[in-house]
């Protein structure tokens, strides 16, 4: 049987085709209750602690996918405030080695499904498309979630994290019910 690699910013998932399809199935279900919030975060930003409660944080106040972000180096696809995560965690120790450990313990108790989303033309496929980039305001969530089937926010999360540190879930938790507050209304 071919063997798929799922690489997320986060997660290495090396399963065969069935096991594959049935992760993309745990990604349609997050899109099943209506328009979907995908929070990112970059892993070790400010610490995998604060990482780890962030993303509680987000799942608890309605975030239906998580995607964690790897840091390296030269993150030239990202924006400034990625970048700058990226740096912040690589200058903190954080490695591959960490994130894969720290991905394993977070799974025992974080259900929703964890990864990268594919951006896909909702014309050519059935799996839901959800927009990201430069969204930050729940106006700007609920506009792109009227137009696609949920939306994806990054750099918002991120410079919430950089500005509070380790206060920065109750920060987080608080954002990302406004955000999904929005996109469902």
């Amino acid at each position: 049987m071919n063997q798929i690699l799922m690489f997320s910013s986060l997660e290495v998932h090396k399963e065969s085709a069935t096991e594959g399809r049935i992760f993309m199935s745990n990604i349609q279900k997050a899109f099943e209750n209506g328009k979907a919030f995908i929070a990112f975060v970059t892993c070790g930003d400010s610490d995998l602690e604060t990482t780890a409660k962030v993303v509680r944080a987000a799942v608890e106040n309605g975030a239906d996918l998580i995607e964690l972000g790897t840091p390296f180096a030269d993150p030239t696809a990202e924006g400034p405030v990625i970048q700058g995560a990226n740096l912040r965690a690589l200058h903190g120790g954080i490695t591959t080695d960490k994130i894969f450990a720290f991905v394993k313990e977070l799974r025992r108790d974080v259900k929703v499904p964890i990864s990268s989303i594919v951006k896909v033309v909702r014309e050519n496929t059935k799996v839901p498309c959800a927009i990201g980039f430069g969204i930050s305001t729940p106006e700007q969530a609920k506009k792109m979630a009227d137009i696609s089937d949920g939306a994806i926010v990054g750099s918002a999360i991120v410079k919430l994290i950089e500005k509070y540190g380790t206060d920065a879930p109750e920060h987080v938790a608080e954002y990302v019910k406004s955000m999904k507050d929005a996109i469902r209304s």
